[in-house]
C-alpha cells in the first residue's frame, strides 16, 4: 500500500489548544501474509530481519525474492513527512518526494496473523 494522509487545520492555527500547523505525509505499507496461521516462526525456518527483501517501493522495486512461509507474517511500514502529491490523469501520484523519513519500522508478529488473501479452508477450521 502507497498513499497519504494530512492533518489539515480548518481554523487559523490557536484557535484549538495544542492544534498543529497543516502537515501532509505519505506512508508505505508492505505485509507478507506468511504461512498459516502465521502467528510465529517454525522451527528451522530462516526469517532474515527485512523479512523476504521484497521492496515494492524501492527504485526499481524488489518484487522477485522468495519469502520462507515457515516464518511469522511480516510488516514494514515508512512514513514521510512533508509531502504534498500530484496526481496524473490516471489517478497515479507523481511527484513523491522520500527524501524526509521521519519513521519506519518492521518485523514479524508474533500472536497474529495478517488476512490479505480470500479464506482458506485452514482459516474456517
Amino acid at each position: 500500500m502507497d498513499a497519504a494522509f494530512a492533518n489539515i487545520v480548518t481554523e487559523p492555527t490557536g484557535n484549538k489548544p495544542n492544534q498543529p500547523d497543516a502537515t501532509y505525509h505519505w506512508f508505505q505499507v508492505h505485509i507478507e501474509d506468511l504461512g498459516e496461521p502465521g502467528n510465529k516462526a517454525e522451527d528451522g525456518a530462516v526469517c532474515p530481519d527485512m523479512g523476504s527483501g521484497n521492496d515494492p517501493f524501492a527504485e526499481p522495486p524488489v518484487t522477485d525474492n522468495v519469502a520462507d512461509c515457515g516464518c511469522g507474517d511480516f510488516y514494514h511500514i515508512r512514513i514521510y513527512e512533508g509531502v504534498v502529491p500530484a496526481f496524473n490523469a490516471d489517478g497515479e501520484v507523481t511527484n513523491i518526494n522520500k527524501d524526509n523519513l521521519i519513521y519506519e519500522v518492521y518485523g514479524y508478529i508474533n500472536g497474529g496473523n495478517f488476512q490479505i488473501h480470500p479464506l482458506t479452508g485452514f482459516d474456517l477450521k
